[in-house]
Protein backbone atom coordinates (compact mmCIF):
# COMPACT_ATOMS: atom_id res chain seq x y z
CA UNK A 1 0.00 0.00 0.00
CA UNK A 2 1.01 3.43 -1.09
CA UNK A 3 -0.15 6.00 0.87
CA UNK A 4 -0.24 9.52 0.24
CA UNK A 5 -1.10 12.62 2.39
CA UNK A 6 -2.96 15.11 0.38
CA UNK A 7 -1.17 18.36 1.56
CA UNK A 8 -4.03 20.07 1.78
CA UNK A 9 -5.39 18.22 4.22
CA UNK A 10 -2.28 18.31 6.70
CA UNK A 11 -3.28 19.68 10.22
CA UNK A 12 -7.18 19.65 9.21
CA UNK A 13 -7.98 16.31 10.26
CA UNK A 14 -10.94 17.29 12.76
CA UNK A 15 -12.43 20.11 10.36
CA UNK A 16 -12.20 17.48 7.74
CA UNK A 17 -13.88 14.17 10.40
CA UNK A 18 -16.08 16.65 11.79
CA UNK A 19 -17.38 17.50 7.92
CA UNK A 20 -17.36 14.08 6.75
CA UNK A 21 -19.68 13.19 9.58
CA UNK A 22 -22.20 15.89 8.98
CA UNK A 23 -22.63 14.95 5.83
CA UNK A 24 -22.61 10.85 6.49
CA UNK A 25 -24.46 10.50 9.93
CA UNK A 26 -24.42 6.95 10.06
CA UNK A 27 -20.74 7.25 10.86
CA UNK A 28 -18.79 8.21 14.13
CA UNK A 29 -16.59 10.88 14.73
CA UNK A 30 -13.50 9.52 16.63
CA UNK A 31 -10.67 11.80 18.40
CA UNK A 32 -7.44 10.08 20.10
CA UNK A 33 -3.85 9.18 18.51
CA UNK A 34 -2.37 7.56 16.49
CA UNK A 35 1.58 6.69 16.01
CA UNK A 36 3.55 6.62 12.78
CA UNK A 37 5.41 3.08 12.49
CA UNK A 38 8.02 4.55 10.63
CA UNK A 39 11.14 6.47 12.17
CA UNK A 40 10.66 8.97 14.01
CA UNK A 41 7.48 7.15 15.45
CA UNK A 42 5.56 10.20 16.50
CA UNK A 43 2.39 9.77 18.26
CA UNK A 44 0.06 12.90 17.47
CA UNK A 45 -3.61 14.05 17.81
CA UNK A 46 -5.86 12.78 15.30
CA UNK A 47 -9.34 12.51 13.93
CA UNK A 48 -10.92 10.09 11.80
CA UNK A 49 -14.40 8.48 10.81
CA UNK A 50 -15.32 5.30 11.39
CA UNK A 51 -18.75 3.03 10.28
CA UNK A 52 -18.92 -0.33 11.53
CA UNK A 53 -15.29 -2.17 10.26
CA UNK A 54 -14.41 0.84 8.14
CA UNK A 55 -12.33 3.60 8.59
CA UNK A 56 -11.67 6.46 6.81
CA UNK A 57 -8.79 8.78 7.36
CA UNK A 58 -9.87 12.23 5.53
CA UNK A 59 -6.06 13.20 5.78
CA UNK A 60 -5.36 10.36 3.41
CA UNK A 61 -8.47 10.28 2.40
CA UNK A 62 -8.71 6.61 1.88
CA UNK A 63 -10.50 3.97 3.63
CA UNK A 64 -9.08 1.35 6.33
CA UNK A 65 -10.14 -1.87 7.46
CA UNK A 66 -10.09 -1.53 10.99
CA UNK A 67 -7.49 -3.93 11.65
CA UNK A 68 -5.05 -2.64 8.95
CA UNK A 69 -5.83 1.44 10.54
CA UNK A 70 -4.66 -0.62 13.48
CA UNK A 71 -1.16 -2.02 12.34
CA UNK A 72 -0.56 1.29 10.30
CA UNK A 73 -1.45 3.51 12.92
CA UNK A 74 -1.61 1.97 16.57
CA UNK A 75 -4.37 4.19 17.31
CA UNK A 76 -5.68 4.99 20.54
CA UNK A 77 -9.22 5.65 20.74
CA UNK A 78 -9.56 8.27 23.04
CA UNK A 79 -13.75 9.30 22.53
CA UNK A 80 -16.16 8.43 19.60
CA UNK A 81 -19.13 11.02 19.22
CA UNK A 82 -22.30 9.95 16.90
CA UNK A 83 -23.55 12.28 14.93
CA UNK A 84 -25.91 13.78 17.79
CA UNK A 85 -23.15 13.75 19.71
CA UNK A 86 -20.93 16.05 17.50
CA UNK A 87 -23.17 18.25 16.84
CA UNK A 88 -23.78 18.38 21.00
CA UNK A 89 -20.00 19.04 21.31
CA UNK A 90 -19.19 21.01 17.99
CA UNK A 91 -21.54 23.97 19.43
CA UNK A 92 -20.78 23.62 23.39
CA UNK A 93 -17.01 24.28 22.70
CA UNK A 94 -16.94 26.11 19.23
CA UNK A 95 -13.99 24.17 17.93
CA UNK A 96 -13.75 21.29 15.14
CA UNK A 97 -11.49 19.65 18.45
CA UNK A 98 -10.19 17.60 20.00
CA UNK A 99 -12.93 18.21 22.82
CA UNK A 100 -11.86 15.22 24.86
CA UNK A 101 -9.09 17.59 26.47
CA UNK A 102 -9.66 21.11 25.85
CA UNK A 103 -8.06 21.90 29.12
CA UNK A 104 -5.00 21.44 27.59
CA UNK A 105 -5.50 24.51 24.94
CA UNK A 106 -3.06 27.56 25.21
CA UNK A 107 -5.29 29.68 27.94
CA UNK A 108 -4.63 33.03 25.55
CA UNK A 109 -7.07 31.71 22.92
CA UNK A 110 -9.64 30.09 24.42
CA UNK A 111 -11.96 30.89 27.74
CA UNK A 112 -11.81 28.51 30.88
CA UNK A 113 -14.59 26.04 29.64
CA UNK A 114 -12.69 25.17 26.06
CA UNK A 115 -14.26 28.63 24.05
CA UNK A 116 -12.38 30.19 21.31
CA UNK A 117 -12.45 34.18 22.50
CA UNK A 118 -14.56 36.23 20.72
CA UNK A 119 -11.66 38.66 19.49
CA UNK A 120 -9.82 35.78 17.86
CA UNK A 121 -13.03 34.45 16.09
CA UNK A 122 -12.90 36.92 13.43
CA UNK A 123 -9.57 35.93 12.70
CA UNK A 124 -9.92 32.62 12.41
CA UNK A 125 -13.50 32.82 10.52
CA UNK A 126 -11.33 35.14 7.95
CA UNK A 127 -8.20 32.64 7.55
CA UNK A 128 -10.70 29.91 6.66
CA UNK A 129 -12.34 31.80 3.72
Amino acid sequence: MNLKINPNNIGKCYELSLQFVLSHHDWKLVHGYVTNRYPPNQTIDHAWVQKDNIIRDVIFEEDFTVDLFNILFSPNIVKQYTFNETISKMNEFETYGPWHDIERYNPEYYTKDGKLKSKYKKEYNNDRR
